[in-house]
């Protein structure tokens, strides 16, 4: 089973982790700040209270942005396949922003 440390990279505060039947659930905190997303395109989320990276048994991972701190108050996912893409995430007193990057670009 892929770690945290596999896949993201940066300073991050790892609010919890929780085992839910076989997949690991990290919450990383983002303090409701906005939250600019990129991956083939530029998004930006007003308000990102938590972010929600859901880890299963194979390659295949999903990044989860939460508006509060439960599931209930998703905004949006993203499904990626750890054997080609990683993240980088970056946080200061204003932004915060998460970057999706593949790893053959960056060998």
């Amino acid at each position: 089973m892929l770690q945290l440390q596999d896949i993201l990279r940066g300073d991050y505060e790892l609010r919890s982790v929780k085992d839910r039947e076989g997949d690991k659930d990290y919450f990383i905190d983002n303090y409701g700040k906005p939250l600019i997303l990129r991956y083939k395109i530029e998004m930006e989320f007003f308000q990102v209270s938590t972010i929600l990276i859901r880890i299963g048994q194979g390659d295949i991972f999903s990044v989860h942005f939460l508006m509060d701190r439960d599931l209930l108050s998703a905004m949006s996912f993203i499904e990626l396949d750890a054997r080609d893409h990683y993240i980088d995430y970056t946080i200061d007193e204003l932004s915060s922003r998460l970057i999706i990057r593949q790893k053959d670009a960056d060998s």
